[in-house]
């Protein structure tokens, strides 16, 4: 439409007509623009006769999925959630990812302690972490880390609790092979519905929002493994356990190009 009146005027006067052709006609019209005109910007004619427009966009990272996202830029009469909303395009339809506001995701919980099951850990704790709360285990490789966590998620499972465990660095099958020789059965609570485990990565999540942004691995795994598995990309690098604090503030330099 917009090539075929050849001028901005008769486009808007077209556009226009369209518009009071549909108006008395109790028609909901989706209209769309492929950005052709006006050098692949906004058409404003188009944009200020729509009650509502939304805007998509496809970016090609140089790491990782692509990834689309909308914004809806207007919707008269409408309090809609500003800014860019991530979506992926599947069979059936599209699935929304809305920008979530910490603020609106308030809801009350008990503040009783999360038992672990084990006795004597408990009784160090006062019955355990306090629900809604942030506890850091830390020790070195072997020191029981992943064991202790387990336990929480197994104890708060067997309460029938949902949980979620989340691995970065261990491979899920690794993880899932160590917590049956210590006696947790994952599985079952995952067939019921109660466990959810995932499997991130954190690089592609890191460069899908920032793809430039420098991505430095902590690890145990050996840095030439690492490269001929493909898990490093351009702009990011690895320190191995154990390391040096001198070591690591030398790689974060060299990342950062901080000078001496």
């Amino acid at each position: 439409m917009r090539l075929l009146a050849q001028d901005p005027l008769r486009y808007r006067r077209q556009v226009l007509a369209l518009k009071q052709f549909f108006a008395g006609r109790n028609i909901t019209v989706v209209l769309v623009d492929d950005l052709t005109g006006e050098n692949g910007q906004r058409d404003a004619h188009l944009h200020s006769l729509c009650h509502g427009v939304i805007s998509l966009e496809r970016l090609t990272l140089d790491f990782g999925a692509a990834r689309r996202r909308l914004e809806v830029q207007k919707m008269r009469g409408v309090d809609f959630i500003a800014g860019f909303h991530d979506f992926t395009v599947r069979t059936g339809g599209l699935e929304i990812y809305p920008r979530m506001n910490a603020a609106e995701h308030h809801s009350p919980f008990a503040g009783d302690p999360t038992p672990s099951g084990v006795a004597e850990l408990d009784s160090l704790l006062a019955g355990g972490p306090l629900r809604g709360t942030t506890t850091l285990i830390t020790g070195p490789a072997g020191s029981g880390k992943t064991t202790v966590a387990l336990q929480y998620l197994c104890a708060a499972c067997e309460r029938g609790e949902a949980a979620g465990l989340f691995e970065f660095d261990e491979r899920v099958g690794t993880m899932r092979i160590r917590a049956r020789a210590m006696g947790l059965d994952l599985q079952k609570h995952v067939d019921s519905g109660l466990l959810t485990i995932m499997q991130i990565n954190p690089a592609e999540i890191a460069r899908t929002h920032r793809p430039k942004l420098p991505i430095l691995f902590i690890t145990g795994y050996a840095e030439n493994a690492a490269i001929r598995a493909g898990f490093l990309g351009t702009n990011m690098s690895m320190v191995t356990k154990p390391f040096r604090l001198d070591d690591l503030a030398a790689k974060i330099s060299e990342m950062t190009g901080a000078s001496e």
